[in-house]
């Protein structure tokens, strides 16, 4: 189990690469009938063995519309990292990949729109829609809102990876309600920042060495910045 805790977030990388090129919706079950590369397209001709074997297997699968759900609830309640990383570790990458991949090929794809005789003469694979987008975009962004200025927030680092796949589809105006008090969060702490370092510049003698230290650096590297110096290497 410490094995499995130590390396949550590389499991969440791998199967966010599985889910963006599998071509079979794995979360969604009830379509796998109609996709010829599922085995359970053809299971009809399999032994009863085998039948059972392979509903066993689909029952410990999760649920497109249960893996959603939990990661609205997590962004709507507020519930942060430390209470809920596999949330944030394993689903939120997954759900992004798979998500962005199926609708491609989901009802509300442009592709479609381009070709809709023949969307319509194909039996249908996914049941992803601009709606799924919607709702997993929306939950990113309260989750980052939550997040900023909190210290155990690794996942943060990686939401680049998963997140951007997704953006181009998205169809609602996300500025008012979610944007734009992530940017009023940020400006808040980058003013209280440059407060506390003001006054540590003018009053010295209230910060112990270390921070001191870390002044005389960060005002070395704006005048390196501002005179246009290239940084020294470090070998």
């Amino acid at each position: 189990m410490h094995l499995f805790y130590r390396h949550r977030p590389g499991l969440g990388q791998c199967l966010s690469a599985f889910a963006s090129c599998f071509p079979i919706a794995f979360l969604e079950p009830e379509f796998n009938k109609n996709n010829k590369y599922s085995v359970l397209a053809k299971s009809q001709e399999q032994s009863v063995q085998v039948q059972e074997m392979l509903q066993n297997l689909s029952t410990h699968i999760p649920h497109i519309e249960k893996l959603l759900s939990d990661i609205e609830q997590v962004a709507n309640n507020g519930v942060m990292y430390a209470e809920q990383p596999n949330i944030y570790d394993v689903d939120l990458p997954l759900m992004c990949s798979y998500l962005a991949y199926w609708f491609n090929i989901g009802p509300d794809s442009r592709k479609n729109e381009k070709g809709a005789d023949i969307a319509l003469s194909r039996l249908p694979m996914t049941s992803v829609n601009a709606d799924h987008i919607n709702r997993i975009f929306c939950a990113l962004l309260r989750m980052v809102r939550n997040h900023i200025g909190v210290e155990n927030a690794p996942w943060l680092c990686r939401t680049n990876f998963f997140a951007v796949q997704i953006i181009q589809n998205v169809t609602c105006d996300p500025v008012k309600d979610y944007v734009l008090p992530i940017a009023e969060r940020l400006r808040r702490m980058s003013e209280k920042a440059f407060r506390e370092e003001e006054h540590m510049r003018t009053h010295p003698d209230d910060a112990d060495e270390g921070t001191v230290a870390e002044v005389s650096v960060s005002e070395t590297s704006c005048q390196r910045c501002a005179s246009g110096a290239t940084p020294p290497r470090i070998d």
